[in-house]
């Protein structure tokens, strides 16, 4: 069955126990103010961490605080007022069964149970508690009217598990009994990752296989959009994809919305109403709200927004009015786009490929470093993007694998170890004429965690891999007369964190476009120059940044980790080599906004039309500390370039027309002000 997908949605996240007199929580007004608000679709908490049910059942006890069935309740109010109710279940975390059965407590490497999430005991899906909490689901949805479920908590925490169970299951697997002394590196880490990975698909396939043997319904589960996680192989098997967006990291969002949307499955991102993250009780602004929202439906996606009422006390309530106010408000505007949302699908040009494989490699290799670096290099290239205009997805191995010859641009961001099919589709891609930019460690490892001789992309990079450096800062410079434009002629600081840049050499007819410089020496507390650390002092014999041609693409490889650098310094210098760099070997690039270190922009195509999302939520702003803007500055006379050919170009949803004027590659226009989102759909257009 194809089950609706529903931009906007509510999640009653209601952890609230037992620790009051009375909950007087009325489900009906909850529902009932939640679509008058614009929820379609609601989540409605059956079962919370604290191991309460808030419906009837046999199988769990319901919170003593609570003096009817929530759930029916929420369901025939769902029905009055066309409200799509989905069950929420709390997998792992359950107070009351880790009093009564410890021993199904998950347990870190020195035999302790595990606390998680500040309070809650977390239990072990490899214990006997599986088949409890699989019981519990196969009842609700039995016996209720629901519309779906949505199951939350169902991974392992950090340094988990050592239970009697894991142990003895790691054994029946691998041969070999599981130490509590796991050191990095090692086999035994590796088969330690690679098991708790395959104990979360075998309890969510038994779960999903459950569920569907009763009732066919829409069955997700949080995280399954997590690129952290990158279990896809189970995860890809959840009705739509989910992961959470906690406002003001719009980085680290709209990282999670790209990624979901390129896997080509709906996606729906949780957003808490309180400041930072759940249980803050604290009500984020309505423009904060507001940027997040737009960030997520800019990029394909819909939003999951928690509203939990006071539950108990003088301020209890079954609504708090005004988060509902600000929901009201923000999805008033989000219906009238929907238009052009639905059905929208971003256009290939840009691809940024994150690698499960390197990420995996990095969990259990020896240099425990890397694997902290290469998220920041993800960061860094996003963070890069975005603040130069510039619209890109980010792809998993298998879709650039599929979908390659529709892009212009890869991105490897020191992706260390990629498939053998990876590798051959990247040397494909060059040799028809596409662009390929990596940086580091690029195709270095294998996946048995060694590293290789030379990079296996070598003959693309047009490089040779010749060992590290020996310092923790380098510099950049001689830099090629295109790329070096608006860049100061002094050598340009990369500074790394835990790796080292890499020393190259050309090969065939590879050019050098920047020369690699050393510091004086290695700063220590016996031997330094100034503060932090030395001074440039002598170009080494080896290149910064080699340009290739293969076939009939092109190739820049820099040799410093140019990304993670950028996170750690925000040198606006890195930046700009970096976009004269794109600028400088790809001319081709479908969508371009200029000055736009404020605005992040999204192409999506639906139809034959195609539709621009600007969203003034640059991670720039919210460097030096959280920063929860009670208003948006407003953005003036924002010039996009598009490499289209139009018949029509205007705002919607009031439908305003924009100028806009041609030229060879396509057209530009101007767009006055950008509060904190802004729609353009451009019309009649065919490729330049």
């Amino acid at each position: 069955m194809n089950h609706q997908f529903n931009f906007r949605c509510g999640l009653l996240d209601f952890q609230v126990g037992e620790c009051h007199d009375e909950i007087p929580f009325e489900p009906r007004e909850y529902v009932r103010a939640s679509a008058e608000a614009g929820i379609q679709e609601m989540v409605f908490t059956c079962k919370d961490a604290y191991g309460n049910a808030y419906y009837d059942s046999q199988l769990i006890k319901r919170n003593s605080a609570i003096k009817s069935d929530f759930l029916q309740e929420a369901i025939e109010a769902g029905k009055e007022f066309n409200v799509d109710i989905h069950a929420y279940f709390n997998v792992l975390l359950d107070d009351k069964i880790a009093g009564q059965f410890p021993e199904y407590r998950m347990v870190d490497s020195i035999g302790g149970k595990v606390i998680a999430y500040d309070y809650y005991k977390i239990l072990c899906p490899n214990s006997p508690y599986f088949q409890i909490i699989r019981d519990r689901i196969a009842d609700v949805v039995l016996r209720y009217d629901i519309q779906g479920v949505f199951m939350d908590i169902t991974y392992f925490q950090p340094d988990t598990c050592f239970c009697e169970y894991c142990r003895r299951e790691f054994t029946g697997k691998y041969g070999y009994p599981l130490s509590g002394k796991l050191k990095r590196g090692t086999r035994e880490y590796r088969d330690w990752h690679e098991f708790r990975r395959k104990s979360r698909f075998n309890l969510l396939s038994s779960l999903l296989d459950e569920i569907h043997g009763v009732k066919d319904l829409n069955v997700v589960w949080n995280g399954s959009g997590s690129y952290l996680l990158g279990e896809n192989e189970i995860d890809d098997r959840s009705g739509c994809l989910t992961s959470e967006f906690h406002a003001p990291d719009y980085l680290d969002g709209i990282i999670r919305a790209k990624w979901m949307h390129s896997r080509g499955r709906p996606f729906l991102m949780s957003v808490p109403y309180e400041l930072g993250s759940w249980g803050d009780w604290t009500v984020n602004p309505e423009v904060t709200l507001d940027a997040v929202f737009s960030a997520v439906i800019s990029n394909g996606g819909g939003v999951y927004v928690n509203h939990v009422p006071y539950p108990s006390g003088e301020f209890a309530s079954s609504v708090n009015k005004s988060v509902l106010a600000s929901i009201k408000n923000i999805f008033s505007r989000t219906r009238e786009i929907e238009p052009w949302l639905t059905d929208a699908r971003s256009v290939p040009d840009i691809a940024v490929i994150f690698s499960v494989e390197t990420q995996r490699l990095f969990q259990w290799h020896s240099d425990e470093s890397l694997l902290a670096g290469y998220h920041e290099s993800l960061k860094g290239v996003v963070e890069m993007l975005m603040e130069g205009g510039r619209h890109f997805d980010i792809l998993t191995e298998g879709a650039f694998q599929t979908r390659a010859r529709e892009y212009k641009v890869v991105i490897l961001a020191d992706t260390a170890c990629i498939e053998n099919d990876t590798v051959a589709t990247v040397r494909e891609f060059a040799e028809g004429g596409g662009t390929v930019i990596a940086t580091g460690f690029s195709s270095l490892f294998g996946s048995d965690g060694r590293r290789r001789e030379d990079f296996a992309l070598a003959d693309v990079f047009g490089a040779r891999f010749r060992g590290e450096s020996e310092f923790s800062v380098d510099y950049i410079y001689d830099l090629h007369e295109e790329i070096g434009c608006g860049v100061p002629d002094n050598p340009i600081l990369v500074q790394k964190s835990g790796s080292k840049t890499l020393k190259v050499s050309t090969m065939g007819e590879a050019e050098a476009l920047a020369s690699l410089v050393e510091p004086l020496f290695e700063a220590t507390l016996d031997r330094h120059v100034y503060h932090q650390h030395a001074h440039p002092a002598r170009r080494s014999r080896f290149p910064s940044i080699i340009f290739n041609r293969t076939g009939r693409g092109q190739c820049l490889y820099f040799a410093p980790r140019i990304f993670s650098s950028y996170r750690a310094t925000g040198s606006p210098w890195l930046q700009k080599i970096f976009s004269n760099s794109l600028a400088h070997v790809c001319k081709e690039i479908c969508v371009l906004v200029d000055d736009s270190r404020s605005v992040h922009v999204s192409l999506m195509q639906q139809g034959s039309r195609y539709v621009v999302h600007l969203v003034n939520v640059c991670d720039a702003k919210f460097d030096v500390s959280k920063s929860f803007m009670p208003r948006m500055i407003p953005v003036h006379n924002v010039k996009v370039a598009l490499r289209v050919m139009a018949e029509r170009v205007y705002t919607v949803p009031d439908m305003k027309p924009l100028e806009f004027s041609r030229n060879s590659s396509g057209i530009e226009f101007v767009v006055p002000e950008i509060e904190v989102h802004k729609v353009i759909v451009v019309e009649g257009p065919r490729s330049a």
